[in-house]
């Protein structure tokens, strides 16, 4: 299979032309996005659809290696051109967008993803009209602050949210939090880092309330109740961000994160 956004072609299934995946014949495709008229789903990579003839022609390709991009030198200086004054509409403050990472390209808005040991491995980009998207040649990871180690998990408990808008909100909030790149990548990152945390005690996963969302944070649960500490899901109405913006306080919050406790396995 090779990955869409490679080969600078756009999905059968979903038009996009980011995450997808085709088979080099053309017979068939992993949509990331859409499952209905799928066979079967394909665990994290998306749905698996049968393509009719000349649905998809197929072009020859030869991938190319992945240059060597150093990552955290490139996140440092879109970091020097952060402006408190401009801001993203996100209905976050400045200081928590520094905390993680915030930056400017020139153009956009950039966020770092980090690996299992905080290594920037990637950069995702914001537009002023919302759109994202992962800088080229990079790898997608997790959204964290700066300043999240084992030492300053609060209360020795960890909020795991579906992307950095909703992983900053609940950091402004006033709790640990990471964000996984979207419902379901970023999983194995998660709980390499749960695992590393030995002091953690808890991990509340904060799903988006769509059909996805819950679905991945399902899926990282699962995962994440091998290991010997208390898992717990928490599903807002609406996204965290969003309820945000509308008004949610911080002990309104950490109202839901008691709940949410008493319910962990």
């Amino acid at each position: 299979m090779l990955r869409l956004f490679d080969i600078k072609a756009t999905c059968p299934i979903c038009n996009k032309p980011e995450e997808c995946l085709i088979a080099e014949d053309g017979s068939a495709c992993i949509c990331y996005h859409v499952a209905e008229g799928s066979v079967k789903r394909c665990g994290n990579a998306g749905w698996l659809h049968i393509l009719k003839p000349g649905q998809f022609v197929p072009q020859k390709h030869t991938p190319k290696p992945k240059p060597y991009v150093n990552w955290a030198l490139k996140n440092r200086i879109f970091q020097r051109n952060f402006n408190r004054e401009v801001l993203p509409g996100l209905g976050l403050t400045a200081p928590t967008l520094e905390c993680f990472g915030g930056g400017y390209d020139g153009d956009m808005w950039t966020f770092p993803m980090y690996n299992e040991i905080k290594e920037v491995i990637g950069i995702q980009q914001r537009t002023h009209n919302g759109k994202k998207y992962t800088m080229e040649h990079g790898d997608v990871g997790v959204f964290a602050p700066n300043s999240l180690n084992q030492q300053t998990v609060r209360h020795q408990i960890l909020l795991v949210c579906e992307g950095m808008s909703d992983a900053a909100t609940a950091f402004e909030l006033g709790w640990p939090s990471i964000g996984k790149y979207n419902y379901s990548a970023g999983n194995e990152i998660v709980f390499a880092l749960c695992k590393k945390w030995r002091s953690l005690t808890s991990v509340i996963i904060v799903a988006d309330p769509d059909q996805d969302g819950i679905w991945g944070a399902e899926l990282l649960q699962d995962m994440l109740r091998r290991l010997p500490m208390g898992v717990s899901m928490l599903t807002p109405p609406e996204d965290l961000r969003t309820m945000y913006t509308k008004g949610l306080t911080a002990d309104q919050f950490s109202d839901k994160i008691s709940e949410s406790l008493k319910r962990k396995h």
